[in-house]
């Protein structure tokens, strides 16, 4: 947390919804968590939490959640290894056992460093219609 990008914090897009209500987020309340106190809750083996979640079945011990998605999809990485990529594993991903099927049935590599999946956050973040610009 004390190399945090800031940027996961300030690039944020907003919306308005049909009565006018905006909803606004950023990477860091989502996509890479931006609190040890968030990661902690994330990592909790609480099943109730995750319904649909690929956390529910079969999860690897090595594997740290760093974040979620708004559709059951986590993110990880596998604190066995130094440098660890990062993954996503979708709900479907718990009909399969990565320690029969391997972890790629399991995880979808999306980068190899969390400072690259940080920086496609902030550029996919940018490139939304709804990315607000402001600090």
């Amino acid at each position: 947390m004390l190399n945090y990008p800031p940027e996961l914090r300030t690039t944020r897009w907003t919306m308005k919804d049909d009565e006018g209500n905006e909803h606004s987020e950023c990477p860091a309340e989502y996509e890479l968590c931006g609190t040890a106190e968030g990661i902690i809750a994330l990592n909790r083996d609480e099943p109730e939490r995750y319904h649909y979640s690929a956390r529910l079945e079969n999860w690897p011990e090595s594997f740290l959640i760093i974040g979620q998605g708004g559709c059951g999809e986590v993110f990880a990485i596998n604190t066995g290894t130094e440098d660890s990529p990062v993954y996503r594993a979708e709900p479907s991903s718990g009909f399969s056992d990565p320690t029969i099927d391997g972890i790629d049935a399991y995880f979808d590599r999306v980068a190899l460093s969390l400072a690259e999946f940080a920086e496609n956050l902030i550029q996919t973040y940018k490139k939304n219609p709804y990315f607000d610009g402001q600090p």
